[in-house]
């Protein structure tokens, strides 16, 4: 919401910056979590991240709040009014299936997953945690990255070229030997794409649906993000750690679906702002 309200011209530079910062404190949590629980115990690890939590919770209330920016509220009959232009459900319902193939393909298939697929292919746990906090370091280079992108390119563009490599990546990850090397090659290249898809699809959605409808937009997106992880990760689990090769192969034909499905909607005037 900060990010697409606070200006149209660089709303994707601001979005990337602000969501990279996630997958840097989740990298620094892999590394040292691993570390700490291998030097001292899990109960450590817990209570050194209830303390960061709370210390957290207390900075927030010290953040002074303005104003600035905000939408101006408009009549009660429009603010609650939740019926959509038939073209505008078109569109929701297109970035809704969008955002759960993305769920599928990152928190469902990588963040859930991953890690117990270097387990299972012998890694120990620093291994694995060393491979997964590359896969968010990608993450947090590729946010900068693409919020940088999505302010100069079209967005439509920019994201179907996305879910294509990230389909084509999920599709060359079974026919490889599991090694900590092409783990960590896959990481890399995963964690930066995955990241890649953020603020394209922040624009769009604020130029399809509107900057007065995003929060509540992005509300609905995030239950879609996270029923497609929860799909992903249900279904790879039933499989087994033997079927990975099918539910990969399955999470990147439905990538390739959800560039197709990028054509459907309508494409943000680079550095005009969204409608809405």
């Amino acid at each position: 919401m900060i990010g697409s309200r606070g200006g149209a011209a660089h709303c994707g530079t601001r979005f990337g910056v602000l969501a990279s910062m996630q997958p840097l404190g989740s990298a620094a949590g892999l590394l040292l979590a691993s570390r700490a629980a291998n030097a001292l115990d899990w109960c450590f690890v817990f209570q050194a991240a209830a303390v960061g939590v709370l210390a957290t919770a207390f900075a927030v209330v010290l953040v002074p709040i303005s104003r600035r920016g905000a939408l101006p509220r408009g009549p009660k009959s429009n603010r609650h009014g939740s019926a959509l232009p038939r073209e505008k459900t078109r569109q929701f319902l297109v970035l809704a299936t969008i955002f759960c193939i993305c769920g599928a393909s990152t928190s469902g298939l990588i963040d859930g997953q991953l890690g117990m697929l270097c387990m299972g292919a012998g890694l120990g746990l620093t291994s694995s945690a060393d491979v997964m906090a590359i896969v968010v370091l990608g993450g947090a280079i590729g946010s900068v990255v693409s919020g940088y992108l999505a302010d100069r390119c079209p967005a439509r563009t920019l994201l179907a070229l996305y879910f294509v490599v990230r389909g084509l990546l999920l599709l060359w990850l079974p026919f490889t030997g599991f090694s900590v090397v092409e783990l960590a090659q896959f990481g890399a290249l995963y964690g930066l794409d995955a990241a890649l898809t953020f603020p394209a699809l922040v624009r769009l959605m604020s130029g399809n649906l509107g900057t007065r409808r995003v929060g509540r937009a992005m509300g609905w997106m995030t239950v879609m993000h996270l029923a497609g992880g929860a799909i992903a990760s249900g279904g790879i689990g039933a499989l087994g750690l033997a079927a990975y090769a099918v539910g990969f192969a399955g999470v990147g034909l439905a990538c390739l679906v959800a560039a197709g499905l990028v054509v459907l909607l309508k494409d943000v005037p680079v550095q005009a702002a969204p409608s809405g």
